[in-house]
Parts: structure tokens; C-alpha cells; sequence
């Protein structure tokens, strides 16, 4: 016999903190499923589970600013002789 298991839902204290970070970092939820999609195998935020979530949520807090690919990705340009972030 074979067992499965379905992996669980995030949790709405997770989506709260999520949102809490995406306002710290100035996300819009399409920022937000855009950086889900690139990074969890093209699923958005809705349909992360509970493990996943909380893997975007460690990255997030670890985050100083908005990763550059992601910055790129939402329209925002380098400006000349810097990269976004200011790292050159």
C-alpha cells in the first residue's frame, strides 16, 4: 500500500505576515506571485503549501530590499553604472 499525502494549505497567519512584508517592501500580490512563480515552479502565492510559504517568508524577512532580479522583472531599470540595489 501506498501513502500520499497533500501537503497543507498556508495558513492565514502566514498570508497575514505575508502581506505585512509585501507592504514593508512595497509588493503589489502580482510582485508577490511573479516572485512565486519564478520560484516555486510557476505557482502563485494562492496555491503555495504550508512549506513553501514559509520558505517565501524566511526569504522575505532576509531581505535587505527587493531582489534585483525581482526589481528588474516589475519594470525597474539600473541606473547608468549602478545596479539596482546600488551595488555597482
Amino acid at each position: 500500500m501506498t501513502y500520499t499525502t497533500t501537503p497543507l494549505p498556508a495558513s492565514p497567519g502566514q498570508l497575514q505576515f505575508v502581506g505585512v512584508l509585501q507592504r514593508k517592501h512595497r509588493l503589489s500580490d502580482e510582485a508577490i506571485d511573479t516572485y512565486c512563480r519564478d520560484t516555486f515552479g510557476g505557482r502563485p502565492l494562492a496555491e503555495l503549501s504550508r512549506r513553501e510559504v514559509s520558505q517565501l517568508l524566511d526569504a522575505m524577512v532576509a531581505w535587505e530590499q527587493v531582489p534585483a532580479e525581482l526589481q528588474r522583472a516589475l519594470g525597474q531599470q539600473d541606473l547608468p553604472g549602478l545596479k539596482i540595489g546600488g551595488r555597482p
